[in-house]
C-alpha cells in the first residue's frame, strides 16, 4: 500500500524543513514511451554512491525485488535518479508514482564502482535505457579530466534519453533505427568511425545484450579495452541467491557482488542471453494478470 507519512530533514541552509518520509517520489518525469525517471529521497546513498552502483528497490512488503543503476544523485538535495525501463507488472507499478509516494525499500549502493582511467580518451556508448547507465560514468570520468565522447542509440527520436545531459560532458553522436533523428544506423556503426579515427583508450557499452556483445566483438578487433554493465536476473543483491550469476572469462561471476561491469571481451554472451530469457513466459503470465486476462490454471481446470 502506497503511504505518504511525513518526516523532517535538512535543507541545504541547514534548516528543518517537512518532507515525505524516506524514499518519497520527490519529482517525476517521462524520458520516453516506457522510460520514466524516478528522482528519489535516499540521503546516504547520495552521499557516497558511485559511478556503476546500483540499489535494489521493492515497491510494498511481498513485492518483487527490482535492481536499477544509479543515473544520478544530488548530495545536497538528498536524491538519487532512477531511470525505469516499464517492461513488466511490478514496473510499470514503481513508474505509475507519483511525488508525495513512496518507496517501501530501497538498500545500496550495491554493487563494484566502475573502473575509471585518469587521462586519456574515453567513448560512451549508450543504447536506449542503457544510456541513463552511461550518464553517471561520463559524469566521473569528465570530473577526472578524461575526454569523453558518447554514441548513444534509439528507435526513433522519441527513444532516444540522456542526451541532454551526456552533451554537458563532451560531443555526442545520436543513432536512431528510423534515421528519424541523428545518424541512421546501429550504436556499433558509429562506434567504427570513432574508432577508425583512433585515440580511444576505453570503452564503456550499455545497453541490450546483443548491441553489448557487437560493440566487444567490434572493439576486441581494436585491441580497445571494454566494460560493459550486465543485467541478470537479481533477487538479493549478496551473491547468496545466485540468480545473477555469468560466466566472465570461463569463471562463474555474480553481477550483484562482482559486478555489474565486467571486461566485455570476457563475457559469454551467448550464456548471458540464454538466462536472461529463462523467465519470459512467467514475465508475460504476470503481465496478463495484470491487465486482467490471467488464464493461470484454466487448462487445468477444464481438462
Amino acid at each position: 500500500m502506497r503511504h505518504r507519512a511525513i518526516a523532517t530533514m535538512l535543507d541545504r541552509s541547514g534548516r528543518i524543513q517537512l518532507c515525505a518520509e524516506m524514499h518519497a517520489i520527490l519529482a517525476r518525469r517521462q524520458l520516453s514511451p516506457n522510460v520514466t525517471r524516478l528522482d528519489v529521497l535516499a540521503p546516504r546513498i547520495a552521499q557516497i554512491r558511485q559511478p556503476g552502483q546500483f540499489v535494489i528497490v521493492r515497491l510494498q512488503e511481498n513485492a518483487e525485488r527490482i535492481p536499477l543503476t544509479i543515473a544520478d544523485a544530488d548530495a545536497n538535495a538528498g536524491s538519487i535518479a532512477l531511470v525505469i525501463q516499464s517492461v513488466g507488472k511490478s514496473t510499470r507499478e514503481l513508474v505509475a508514482l507519483k511525488p508525495g509516494e513512496s518507496i517501501s525499500d530501497l538498500v545500496g549502493p550495491l554493487g563494484h564502482p566502475t573502473e575509471m582511467i585518469e587521462s586519456g580518451a574515453a567513448l560512451c556508448v549508450g543504447g536506449g535505457v542503457g544510456t541513463a547507465v552511461v550518464h553517471p560514468i561520463a559524469q566521473a570520468l569528465a570530473r577526472r579530466g578524461v575526454r569523453v565522447a558518447s554514441i548513444i542509440g534509439g528507435r526513433s527520436r522519441e527513444w532516444v534519453v540522456f542526451e541532454e545531459e551526456l552533451r554537458r560532458l563532451g560531443p555526442v553522436e545520436v543513432c536512431t533505427d528510423d534515421g528519424s533523428y541523428g545518424r541512421k544506423g546501429f550504436v556499433t556503426d558509429a562506434a567504427r568511425q570513432t574508432l577508425d579515427a583512433g585515440g580511444i583508450d576505453i570503452v564503456y557499452a550499455v545497453g541490450p545484450v546483443p548491441m553489448m556483445r557487437a560493440m566487444a566483438n567490434l572493439t576486441r578487433s581494436f585491441g580497445v579495452r571494454t566494460i560493459v554493465s550486465l543485467n541478470p536476473v537479481m533477487i538479493d543483491g549478496t551473491g547468496m541467491c545466485g540468480g545473477c550469476r555469468v560466466s566472465v572469462g570461463n569463471e562463474t561471476r555474480f553481477a550483484c557482488v562482482d559486478g555489474p561491469e565486467f571486461d566485455g571481451h570476457q563475457v559469454n554472451f551467448d550464456e548471458l542471453m540464454d538466462r536472461l530469457s529463462m523467465y519470459r513466459e512467467f514475465e508475460q503470465q504476470s503481465i496478463a494478470c495484470a491487465d486482467g486476462d490471467c488464464r493461470l490454471g484454466q487448462r487445468a481446470s477444464s481438462s
